[in-house]
């Protein structure tokens, strides 16, 4: 007979299944009592299942909150619109995915256009590289190996 997990009520789950859930349930719960923030513990769910961590801002006080914060933040600002912002929008993700410590927001210039104008966005897609709320990065295109030189240079 095999193994029944709770009672006869529930329908039966193998034992080797149960094991393998119980096993990334402590992984998982293990890491987010480590984690500090809810950002934190979202990017750790989020790296878990594989997925990339780009946060899309949704308010400006959001943005200035994420530029200011401690450790490496990249800013994208692009439209919906624009042919190398979707281009780039893939790179991205991949990005986020290799950097693991850094913060990468995105920001829809047509959604939040006085955050734009206060930033000095001019052609999209923009990127602004903050380390520890201090601007230290400014480049303009879409070209992954350019950023992904950037970053190398300000983590160092």
């Amino acid at each position: 007979m095999p193994w029944r997990l709770f009672s006869s009520s529930f329908p039966m789950i193998p034992l080797g299944d149960c094991i393998h859930f119980l096993g990334s349930l402590a992984k998982m719960t293990f890491l987010l009592f480590r984690l500090s923030s809810p950002v934190s513990a979202r990017q750790c769910l989020y790296r878990m299942q594989g997925r990339s961590i780009v946060y899309m801002q949704k308010t400006p006080e959001e943005y200035k909150g994420n530029v200011a914060s401690e450790g490496i933040t990249i800013a994208k600002f692009g439209a919906s619109w624009c042919k190398p912002c979707q281009k780039s929008k893939t790179f991205i993700e991949e990005l986020s995915n290799k950097f693991t410590s850094i913060k990468f927001i995105e920001i829809d210039v047509d959604e939040l256009p006085q955050i734009a104008d206060e930033e000095g966005v001019k052609s999209i897609p923009f990127y602004k590289f903050f380390k520890n709320g201090m601007l230290v990065q400014e480049h303009i295109g879409g070209d992954k190996d350019q950023l992904q030189e950037l970053i190398l240079k300000i983590q160092q």
